[in-house]
């Protein structure tokens, strides 16, 4: 048996039933995506779940009791684009429990806010106290353990790549076919923190590159775009994150940024 732990938001569920079909060579199931997007479907499928040998589960999130694996396989977060498509999905579908029904732990007083609302989203991205806890502190340190990035998850030749590693350290053979390329293809389209996060770096290139794009967003994009933004060109304050009103064109965009850059050292 192999333990394959990971923590909620971070794609556990399908990665075991990639692992477990496509490497172990077990039983396919014809649907596995919830509503949601999440990929709980497979626990209804008795043939899949007789013949799994990749467990997954919250064992270090949710401390579950199991014995000491002889391998296993951890879901890391390395990246900062990676951590804000988890907060996202978190948020989106973690627990089959979709976003309209988790924002309504978030007081009145913010959702109400535009501005309150995005810079909230954008403390989640990135702060780690905000934000929902990374993967980390993880159990049975001495035990061999094969560290899959979730990056990989969001690139089809990346993924092959980790997956043809994972087959190595698993001493098995990895056997992709078009079913797999367009398992993943479907997985990225249900994926909601991975089409923000694609949405709002295709606009904030269109930024960066002058091109005058018209385009609609809520307070989630509106983050994303403010925390590309963060990390190209140093803005961390000012109209992006005060007004209540968010720009409609990336021409909009650029002229706050501009300004923003050219006066910046006059604040001092």
């Amino acid at each position: 048996m192999v333990y394959l732990d990971f923590f909620s938001g971070s794609h556990g569920h399908f990665l075991e039933y990639v692992i477990n079909t496509w490497l172990f060579k077990g039983p396919r199931v014809s649907n596995i995506f919830t509503e949601h997007g999440s990929c709980h479907r497979i626990r209804n499928d008795t043939e899949y779940m007789a013949h799994r040998i990749v467990k997954s589960a919250h064992y270090t999130e949710f401390n579950i009791l199991q014995n000491v694996p002889n391998k296993l396989i951890r879901i890391n977060i390395n990246q900062d684009w990676t951590n804000w498509i988890y907060q996202i999905n978190v948020m989106s579908r973690a627990g089959d429990i979709p976003l309209e029904k988790k924002i309504k732990s978030t007081p009145e007083s913010v959702r109400c806010s535009p501005a309150k609302l995005r810079n909230e989203w954008y403390a989640k991205f990135n702060s780690s106290v905000d934000g929902y806890s990374l993967p980390n502190n993880w159990r049975w340190s001495d035990t061999a353990v094969f560290e899959f990035n979730m990056e990989s998850l969001f690139n089809l030749v990346e993924f092959y790549n980790e997956l043809y590693r994972l087959a190595e350290f698993l001493e098995i053979t990895f056997v992709p076919d078009q079913e797999l390329s367009d398992l993943l293809e479907e997985f990225l389209t249900r994926n909601q923190g991975w089409q923000y996060y694609k949405e709002s770096k295709r606009l904030v290139h269109d930024v960066i590159a002058g091109n005058n794009i018209e385009f609609f967003s809520n307070e989630i994009s509106q983050a994303l775009i403010n925390s590309l933004l963060s990390k190209s060109v140093g803005i961390f304050d000012g109209e992006l994150f005060d007004n209540d009103s968010y720009p409609t064109t990336t021409c909009e965009i650029w002229n706050m940024v501009d300004q923003h850059l050219k006066t910046f050292d006059q604040r001092f």
